[in-house]
């Protein structure tokens, strides 16, 4: 599709629209034109250019002025690539010399990518850049309170949100288990901000082994979680009563070695120092 001219060619293509109506001053600026054909100028585009998510809604807006001495009424456009944006129409009627701001709001498009943009009149055009981006949210600090846990006991999960991404987006955080949705929430993040997402929840009711985990669009994280039938804190009691029984025992016994250690070492040191023929004499004394 050809277009009106940009605002770059405005001289030139007054010329040729307006043939012989222009009226150009010392400065170069262009005045009013005499006659019957009209000439609405399109300029101060804004924004010139702008960076924004896939499908955001964008505020665009420029002025339009009558340059001819008749009244006119003309249809002013916002194009994207050139193709009229769904509803960014406005019909503006000018006096001679008569400026007007037309602001449009539009729905940029859902695939990333760099398009040129304007504003239209039937006569001329202001033209910028628009950079679609995806927001992108990566998780962080992945949290689980508990690894092991009994059938159907609470436990919490959490992670850190954040928006590496260059524009401001909206995304969704989902936790689930085994591939399973459990509970989703929208979270809104300009660039460079973060958010903590926290959740308690049940166990499930029966035991084994299962993977729980948090993601987004861009990011996922996950840990192995193990159900026991039994709440993992009574089998640590249970196996630190029997670890208390074991130590006892096994005090009870060392107990007895030392007694009898301890008797060993007199009768060593008796023998040692020859008293062993002193209780045999007393011995035999005894018997006579």
């Amino acid at each position: 599709m050809v277009g009106p001219p940009d605002r770059a060619d405005h001289h030139t293509t007054r010329r040729r629209f307006l043939q012989g109506g222009l009226t150009i001053v010392a400065s170069g600026a262009i005045g009013l034109v005499s006659g019957d054909s009209p000439f609405v100028d399109v300029s101060n585009l804004s924004p010139e250019s702008a960076t924004v998510a896939p499908g955001a809604e964008l505020t665009v807006s420029a002025d339009v002025h009558l340059l001819t001495d008749v009244r006119e009424t003309q249809d002013i456009i916002c194009r994207i690539e050139e193709e009229p944006v769904e509803g960014a129409v406005q019909t503006v009627t000018l006096d001679p010399d008569e400026r007007e701001t037309v602001t449009f709001e539009i729905t940029v498009p859902e695939e990333p990518g760099e398009y040129e943009y304007g504003v239209y009149s039937e006569d001329t055009r202001d033209r910028g850049t628009l950079v679609v981006e995806s927001p992108e949210f990566q998780l962080s600090e992945f949290e689980l309170s508990r690894e092991t846990v009994g059938i159907g006991e609470e436990i919490s999960i959490s992670a850190e949100v954040t928006n590496e991404g260059v524009v401001t987006g909206t995304n969704t955080v989902e936790l689930w288990i085994d591939e399973t949705e459990l509970w989703t929430e929208e979270l809104t993040l300009d660039s460079n901000e973060s958010e903590s997402v926290s959740l308690d929840f049940n166990a499930p009711d029966d035991e084994g082994e299962y993977t729980f985990g948090i993601r987004t669009a861009d990011s996922k994280r996950s840990r192995d979680l193990t159900v026991l039938t039994s709440p993992p804190d009574s089998n640590e009691r249970n196996q630190k009563q029997e670890s208390n029984g074991d130590n006892t025992a096994n005090q009870s016994t060392d107990e007895h070695a030392d007694d009898d250690g301890a008797g060993f070492g007199v009768v060593s040191a008796l023998l040692g120092s020859g008293a062993v023929g002193y209780l045999l004499q007393r011995l035999q004394h005894e018997e006579s």
